[in-house]
C-alpha cells in the first residue's frame, strides 16, 4: 500500500479502523490517546470526529470489548469509512500495523506557495488585465523551487502610484524561470510567467490583515513593511498561506469560489477550519463602564504590563498590584488571622489575634464603600499562571460570574471578608463583587505549561491576546535599536521569532516562544554582556532547549561557550556572525542584502 496515495481523511480512517481491531488494554498500550491527539494536530481534524471515525469502525469488531456506534450500517453513515472498511477488511492486522505506523511517522510536505510584489507598470498592465501569461521580470531568488501550476499570491506597490496598492489577486506559475541574464547589468536576473486566476476588485490592505496571526509577515502582502524591496518575491509557508486564504474569504467573500477551483479539498478543509486571530483591545472600563475580568495574554516582553499602565490611570488607592508565583498563597491574595502584640490601658503587653487584610479582601472594601459607585476600582494581577490561580482564588472563584452591570451573579460566605469590607462589621452579610471593581491580569504565553488554567477558570475571563506588532510607529525606535555590527533589534527579533514558529509548528504541546518588541529595553539591547545574558541565555535555555544547534553554531557545546564567544568580538565585526548558525544569520541578514 502506498500511503503517498491515499487522502488525509482516508489515512485517519485506516488508523482508526487498526484501532478499532484491537481490545481496550491493547488499544491504551499502543496509546489511542495520543495518536488521536496527534493526527487532530497534523491533519487540523477535530478529535471528536477521529473519535467518531473510530466508535463506527468499533461496531463492525463485536469482540473488541467496546460497544462503538451502530446506529445504522456503515454505508449509511459515512461512505469514505464504508469504502475503506471493504477495501482493507481483510489486510492482516500485522500489515496494517505496518501502514499505520508509515501514516504516524510520515512528515507532511506542505504546498510550495509564492508571494510577489510589483510596481512595474507593464507588469501592473497585465495584471489588471488578468493576462493569461503575465510576465514578471527581475527575479532573482528560488531559480530551483520555482515550479510550473504554483500558487502565488499578488500584491501591487509603488509610491503613489495611478493604481490601487495592496493584495489584488492569485495567479498559477504558468512557465518556470526562464531568460536568465537577459539583463547584462543584472545576469542572475530572470523572468518567470504567470496565469492571474483571481483578480480582487478592491485590493486587501495591509492593515486589513493584521487579525490573521499567521499571515502575519508575509513579504510583500502583509502588514511587516521593514527591509522590503519595491518589487520582490518571496516563498509563503503552508501555514501562512491558509491563513491568507481565510483572510481573503473573510475580507472579501466574493472570491471564495475561485478560490475553491484553486486548491484541493484537504486544503480548502484546512482553510476553513478553526484559525487564530488577534482582537482589538478596546478600553470599556473607564468612567461608567461596568467591571470586568480581563486577561491580557501575549508573548513575553509584548507589553501587557505598560498596557496597563498606560491605559489605566487612576489615583494609587483604586489599584492594588499583586504578582503570583508558585509560593503564593490564598492566604495571601485574601488576607489572614495573624497574632499582634497590643498594649492594655495598663501597660501590660497582650497577644491578639486579628485578620489581616490580602490585596482582594483591601481592594474590594474599597470599591464596596465608595459614595461614588461611577469610580471605578481595579485589582491588577501580573504573571496569573505562575501562581496556582484556581487555589489562590479559592471560594472567590464564586464571585469571577458576573452580570451586565458588571456584579457578581453569586455571593458567598466568608465571615474574615464580610467583616472587614462593611462599615457595619456585620460578619453574616454576603461578599460579592461590584460593578466598580475590575480584576485586571496578565499572563505569558511562554509561561503557560507553569501553572495550567483550566477552562473553567478561564471562561470567566474576558481574554485579550496582545499583539505583538514590531512594525507600529510608536515602536520604531526599539524596531531600529542596533544590536549587533549593521543589524538592528526588529530585523533579529522578527526573523528568530519566524524560526521560533517554524521550529514548534510539528511540536505538540510546546507555548509560544516569541520574543516580544520589549523583551529588552533599548538601552539594555546596546548592553552586549545583558544582551547575551537576556537574549542568548533565552534562547539557548527555553526557545531551542531541545535542540540549540537549530540557530547556533553546532561547534558550540554549552552555554558557556556561547557566551565566551559573543563577548570575544570586538566592535568592528559581527559577534551573531559567530554564534549563530550560517542558515540563521543569513535569514536574518538575507533581506538586508536583497535590496541593497
Amino acid at each position: 500500500m502506498n500511503i503517498s496515495d491515499l487522502s488525509q481523511k482516508e489515512k485517519i480512517a485506516i488508523v482508526c479502523l487498526y484501532y478499532a481491531r484491537l481490545n481496550k488494554e491493547e488499544s491504551k498500550k499502543e496509546g489511542w490517546a495520543n495518536v488521536k491527539k496527534e493526527m487532530a494536530e497534523k491533519y487540523i481534524f477535530k478529535p471528536t470526529t477521529i473519535q467518531n471515525y473510530r466508535d463506527v469502525f468499533d461496531a463492525q469488531y463485536p469482540d473488541n470489548g467496546r460497544k462503538g456506534w451502530y446506529q445504522k450500517p456503515i454505508e449509511k453513515q459515512n461512505q469514505l469509512l464504508a469504502d475503506v472498511f471493504d477495501k482493507y477488511k481483510n489486510t492482516s492486522t500485522e500489515e496494517l500495523k505496518k501502514v499505520v505506523n508509515e501514516i504516524l511517522m510520515e512528515t507532511l510536505e506542505g504546498e510550495n506557495y509564492y508571494s510577489i510584489k510589483t510596481k512595474d507598470p507593464e507588469v501592473v498592465k497585465g495584471i489588471l488585465a488578468k493576462k493569461n501569461n503575465t510576465v514578471f521580470p527581475g527575479i532573482n531568488i528560488l531559480e530551483n523551487e520555482i515550479k510550473k501550476g504554483q500558487l502565488v499570491f499578488i500584491a501591487l506597490g509603488g509610491d503613489k502610484p495611478e493604481w490601487d496598492t495592496g493584495l489584488v489577486g492569485v495567479g498559477i506559475v504558468s512557465k518556470e524561470p526562464y531568460d536568465k541574464g537577459y539583463d547584462p547589468n543584472k545576469k542572475k536576473n530572470f523572468k518567470i510567467n504567470v496565469q492571474i486566476k483571481l483578480l480582487l476588485e478592491n485590493p486587501i490592505k495591509r492593515d486589513e490583515l493584521i487579525p490573521y496571526i499567521n499571515a502575519y509577515n508575509i513579504h510583500g502582502v502583509s502588514p511587516m513593511t521593514k527591509s522590503e524591496a519595491n518589487q520582490a518575491l518571496s516563498k509563503v509557508g503552508e501555514k501562512k498561506a491558509i491563513a491568507l486564504m481565510r483572510g481573503m474569504i473573510e475580507l472579501r467573500p466574493e472570491c471564495e469560489p475561485e478560490i475553491k477551483e484553486l486548491i484541493d479539498e484537504d486544503t480548502l478543509r484546512r482553510v476553513k477550519s478553526v484559525t487564530q486571530k488577534l482582537i482589538k483591545i478596546e478600553n470599556s472600563y473607564h468612567g461608567n463602564g461596568p467591571g470586568e475580568n480581563v486577561l491580557l495574554y501575549g508573548v513575553p516582553g509584548v507589553g501587557k504590563s505598560h498596557y496597563i499602565e498606560n491605559e489605566y490611570k487612576v489615583d494609587d488607592d483604586k489599584m492594588e498590584r499583586v504578582i503570583f508565583h508558585p509560593d503564593y498563597l490564598y492566604s495571601d491574595f485574601v488576607g489572614q488571622v495573624m497574632p499582634s502584640v497590643k498594649k492594655t490601658k495598663d501597660g501590660e503587653s497582650v497577644v491578639e489575634y486579628e485578620f489581616r487584610m490580602g490585596p482582594f479582601t483591601s481592594i474590594l472594601k474599597k470599591a464596596i464603600n465608595d459614595s461614588n459607585p461611577e469610580n471605578m476600582y481595579y485589582l491588577v494581577i501580573e504573571e496569573l499562571n505562575r501562581g496556582n490561580a484556581p487555589a489562590i482564588f479559592g471560594d472567590i472563584f464564586q464571585l469571577l460570574d458576573r452580570d451586565e452591570e458588571g456584579r457578581s451573579k453569586f455571593e458567598i460566605t466568608n465571615y474574615d471578608i464580610a467583616e472587614q469590607v462593611y462599615s457595619d462589621g456585620d460578619r453574616t452579610r454576603k461578599v460579592y463583587i461590584p460593578s466598580n471593581l475590575t480584576l485586571l491580569a496578565t499572563m505569558n504565553t511562554a509561561d503557560q505549561n507553569v501553572f495550567t488554567l483550566d477552562t473553567a477558570f478561564q471562561r470567566r475571563w474576558n481574554m485579550k491576546l496582545m499583539p505583538n506588532d514590531f512594525h507600529s510607529e510608536e515602536n520604531q525606535e526599539q524596531y531600529d535599536t542596533l544590536i549587533d555590527k549593521d543589524i538592528k533589534w526588529g530585523d533579529f527579533a522578527v526573523k528568530i521569532n519566524e524560526i521560533i514558529t517554524e521550529f514548534n509548528e510539528e511540536r505538540i504541546g510546546f507555548s509560544d516562544k516569541r520574543m516580544g518588541v520589549y523583551f529588552m529595553m533599548a538601552n539594555d539591547l546596546t548592553n552586549k554582556e545583558r544582551f547575551a545574558s537576556k537574549v542568548l541565555k533565552y534562547l539557548w535555555d527555553d526557545a531551542f532547549k531541545m535542540q540549540p544547534d537549530h540557530i547556533f553554531d553546532s561547534d558550540i557545546r554549552q552555554l558557556e561557550d556561547l557566551f565566551e564567544t559573543f563577548m570575544s568580538v570586538d566592535g568592528d565585526e559581527s559577534a551573531l556572525r559567530e554564534v549563530l548558525n550560517d542558515d540563521v544569520y543569513n535569514r536574518i541578514i538575507g533581506e538586508l542584502d536583497e535590496d541593497e
